[in-house]
């Protein structure tokens, strides 16, 4: 069973993101936060965390983020395609804002359609 892991950077220091990103050794990030901006914590909008990671970073757009009726499943399942390959050679961390993933599209969402693909789902 191969392992993908999910992290929220909500209020926390950049600093500890990067740590984190950084213990598991991720190739990739894949955000799938519905709008890649935030003006209550600036170091996470995309275009900074794509000066920190270059290449390791991957924004999902209009893809795996929240509940949206406006997703068709197709597009849905279009990006947990291209999430679990990346996944399958690499180690890759999807993260969004949200503190509790148990209340999150991380858990209720994404992680149900990636252990159907026989991934582990680690939520750091």
């Amino acid at each position: 069973m191969k392992i993908i892991y999910s992290l929220w950077h909500s209020t926390k220091s950049i600093e500890e993101f990067i740590f984190e990103v950084n213990s598991v050794n991720a190739s990739y990030i894949a955000d799938v936060r519905s709008k890649p901006y935030s003006r209550f914590v600036p170091q996470y909008n995309k275009n900074r965390l794509q000066e920190l990671f270059w290449s390791k970073y991957i924004f999902m757009w209009d893809s795996l983020w929240w509940m949206d009726d406006d997703i068709s499943f197709e597009k849905f399942m279009f990006w947990i395609e291209k999430l679990s390959n990346l996944a399958k050679d690499h180690i890759v961390v999807f993260f969004c804002s949200e503190k509790d993933y148990k209340k999150c599209h991380r858990h209720k969402k994404i992680t149900p359609e990636l252990e159907i693909k026989w991934f582990k789902v680690i939520h750091l």
